[in-house]
């Protein structure tokens, strides 16, 4: 099996990269271009065969393959065994190929406009074919190692339903955006804006998933890693985050056809830079250069995706001279001055929309930057070694408020109805007063809370003079559900990073820990056999706001990794969350617990899915005018 795998995937690659001469290099003909195309697809099959292959040997157990053998076991369950395709390096480097290759397959039978082949198939076989060289020569998942009689088994951390969709997830939003920068190279070199709707409709779905993907990763990290926690500013996670941010921007962008002035060319680097800081991401995971819980490292892949980035790097500069040479010529004959061109660029910049668009750049410019400072900043600084977690808290907390003051003040101020921005000022201004007399909430925390009570005054009056509009406009009803999303993931956001009670104990049996308004009580303690692993369960009793609860927080030995995991306990609720780890145990039955009450935790996931919701109704009601 790991000899046919190999070969099928030997195969793929030399029909991808036939197919990418065919298409890119050689003079163009009919012939030629059918022949590249064909050997594209034929590229395409073998790819999906080989995955195909490679999850046959994950489910049936060919230990002979080091893939399967290091990421499966025997007594793993099946939902595990078809995961752990994207949970190793590489067979999620060979699962990320075969998105690609059935995307090139839609966007072969749905492309109407064959004039695209050179740009699109060509850009996405260039991709492909990179990725099946990684995969065939590099960090091959069907490499062979002697037979064995059982595997080495998945992580633990791994063995969750949140993994089974968050890596897939996000790799297919990774793929759905590279179709539209496809696509946007393809309008840049025809100096036109025909594929515009196009490009908007694979960016949304990109998008929707993205979103999906990062909600499902937090959740993950809060209910699996067991730390209190579903955001940490790993590099990889803000590399997901930054693409998000762009994206976001580029949408806000494309929404309608008053851009402003020089708004085309902004839209064009914008799609550009979300491709691009998708595989700065990708490079960083792989690379091993950061400090990341989602890290692989490998040299060859290294190598491999440090020179993509350099021929990508180069490919945004000629984007941008191609773009400023496409406006001025535009300009020529126009006989407006520099001053009033400028005066447009000002207008331009003040609309609600590009306030928006900007903020969201910013932001992503900032994490980005402070992701990238330890590989760059000990040129310049003595200990570069990681950038903390304060910069990034206070980076995006003090540019997501600028956001959200953007939403609540905006509507009003720029459609002449400022007396209706008066309630919700009032209203943020008394909430800031009381929690400067009354809390001892930090800075940050109380300007958040008190712009959220402003933003949710302004949002109510909205509803209530446009509640015809809510009935008659589907893409307005879309409008209010994606911001009052945002609304309540700051308040969640605030509530959970500004406002929580955090204490960590050592107990005997019998002893409490007091924290908050909780009791926690260690009554008792035993021990069970599972296959692979030895289980110590605490049994907790709690009495609280909650009630009177018994909590039975786990501590597993897996004896073949030589590890321990522990698995939180949530008990959810919309105001507040109470969570509780079991750390560790001593030779005594002493255990280490670690008791969290965080608040509002339950609005940033409500809010995630009301992003989703909102995006979907933005999709069903499309506009095809969107245009770049």
């Amino acid at each position: 099996m790991d000899l046919l795998g190999t070969w099928i995937l030997r195969f793929a690659f030399a029909s991808g990269f036939i197919s990418f001469i065919l298409i890119v290099f050689k003079k163009e003909t009919e012939v030629r271009k059918n022949l590249g195309i064909l050997m594209g697809l034929v590229s395409c099959l073998g790819v999906l065969v080989s995955s195909i292959l490679l999850v046959y040997s994950l489910v049936k157990g060919v230990y002979s393959i080091e893939y399967v053998y290091h990421n499966t076991e025997k007594s793993l369950p099946i939902i595990y065994k078809i995961s752990a395709f994207w949970s190793g390096s590489a067979g999620s480097m060979l699962f990320w190929t075969s998105v690609f290759a059935v995307l090139l397959i839609i966007v072969y039978m749905k492309s109407m406009d064959k004039s695209s082949t050179k740009t699109v198939f060509g850009t996405i076989i260039f991709v492909m074919t990179l990725f099946m060289f990684v995969v065939t020569f590099i960090n091959n998942p069907f490499k062979h190692v002697s037979e064995q009689t059982d595997g080495f088994g998945l992580n633990p951390a791994l063995q969750s339903i949140g993994m089974v969709f968050h890596p897939p997830v996000i790799i297919v939003a990774f793929s759905f955006f590279f179709i539209a920068f496809c696509y946007q190279l393809f309008d840049l070199k025809e100096k036109n804006s025909s594929n515009g709707f196009v490009i908007w409709k694979w960016a949304i779905w990109g998008w929707i998933l993205l979103t999906a993907g990062i909600v499902s990763g937090g959740l993950w990290a809060y209910t699996e890693l067991g730390w209190g926690g579903y955001w940490a500013w790993d590099p990889i996670e803000n590399s997901s985050l930054v693409n998000w941010l762009f994206a976001t921007a580029f949408l806000h962008g494309i929404r309608g056809k008053d851009h402003g002035y020089g708004r085309q060319r902004v839209n064009f680097m914008l799609i550009t830079m979300t491709a691009f800081t998708i595989l700065v991401g990708t490079f960083f995971a792989r690379s091993g250069l950061l400090k990341s819980v989602h890290a692989y490292s490998s040299q060859g892949v290294t190598i491999v995706f440090g020179g993509v980035l350099i021929v990508l790097a180069v490919l945004i500069v000629f984007t941008y001279y191609r773009i400023k040479r496409l406006h001025r010529e535009g300009l020529e004959g126009d006989t407006e001055d520099r001053g009033s061109r400028l005066k447009k660029v000002f207008y331009s910049l003040i609309k609600p929309v590009n306030l928006f668009t900007a903020l969201c750049v910013i932001i992503a410019v900032l994490i980005f930057g402070g992701t990238a400072f330890p590989l760059f900043g000990g040129l310049f600084f003595k200990d570069a070694s990681v950038t903390s977690a304060a910069f990034y808290d206070y980076s995006f907390g003090i540019f997501g408020l600028l956001v959200l003051l953007c939403l609540a003040v905006c509507p009003g101020l720029f459609s002449g109805r400022r007396i209706l921005l008066i309630p919700g000022a009032v209203i943020g201004i008394t909430a800031l007063i009381v929690m400067i007399v009354f809390s001892n909430y930090g800075y940050l925390t109380m300007a958040s809370l008190a712009v959220c009570a402003m933003l949710a005054v302004n949002f109510a009056i909205e509803l209530i003079r446009n509640q015809k509009k809510i009935l008659s406009n589907p893409r307005y009803v879309s409008f209010i559900i994606l911001h009052f999303a945002l609304l309540l993931m700051a308040l969640g956001f605030t509530g959970s990073r500004g406002i929580f009670y955090s204490s960590e104990k050592m107990l005997d049996k019998n002893n409490t820990l007091e924290i908050h308004e909780y009791s926690v009580k260690y009554r008792n303690l035993y021990w069970k056999e599972e296959l692979g692993k030895t289980t110590a369960v605490a049994v907790i009793g709690v009495s609280g706001p909650k009630g009177r609860l018994q909590l039975k927080p786990e501590l597993s030995y897996y004896q073949k990794k030589n590890i321990t995991h522990s698995r939180a306990i949530v008990k959810a609720g919309i105001w507040e969350d109470l969570y509780i780890i079991f750390e560790g145990m001593d030779e005594n039955d002493r255990i280490l617990i670690k008791v969290m009450v965080l608040r509002w935790v339950s609005l940033v996931w409500i809010g995630g899915l009301l992003l989703i919701v909102g995006a979907l109704l933005e999709y069903l009601f499309k506009r095809k005018e969107i245009y770049l």
